[in-house]
């Protein structure tokens, strides 16, 4: 297996236990070159070597945290505690994935979000719903919006 990053040994600023990683190789997908310095990590285990997964800009993984697959984690996201972000997810803006969450399929999660250890998410047709006890979140867009918000809906009860 072909190393996709190190470790370097620049410190984040705010973090002396994070350390900046740089590409060892092209990552297409993401238009990574070979050199190109990406986000933060605490170990090896924060992101596979394995996939097209990247994490750049400020974004900070760390503890037992681990994106994986051809996930993508960007901007001043932080990804901590047990949570995965796999598949084809994306983090990225100020989001903040934490505790046992599962970000996974082609999952976006943006802005300010905190996501944490929750009941249950669904993701269909470009619509993903989260269910936090007896609350819900949708996020995105589909031709049949109001139809996925009936079905989320009905779970509740």
């Amino acid at each position: 297996m072909t190393l996709k990053y190190k470790i370097t040994t620049i410190q984040n600023p705010d973090s002396t236990n994070l350390f900046q990683i740089r590409a060892l190789r092209d990552i297409p997908r993401f238009n990574v070159k070979k050199g190109d310095v990406g986000g933060y990590v605490e170990h090896e285990g924060n992101l596979s070597q394995e996939g097209d997964c990247w994490i750049e800009d400020a974004a900070l993984v760390y503890e037992n945290a681990r994106v994986f697959g051809n996930a993508r984690v960007s901007g001043n996201t932080q990804i901590f505690g047990n949570a995965q972000v796999f598949d084809n997810a994306r983090v990225y803006g100020d989001a903040w994935v934490g505790e046992s969450a599962l970000i996974n399929e082609n999952m976006e999660i943006t802005g300010f979000s905190y996501i944490r250890e929750m009941d249950q998410i669904y993701y269909s047709c470009g619509v993903t719903i989260f269910f936090y006890g007896d609350n819900m979140v949708i996020n995105g867009t589909s031709p049949d919006i109001e139809h996925h918000k009936m079905l989320a809906r009905l779970k509740l009860l």
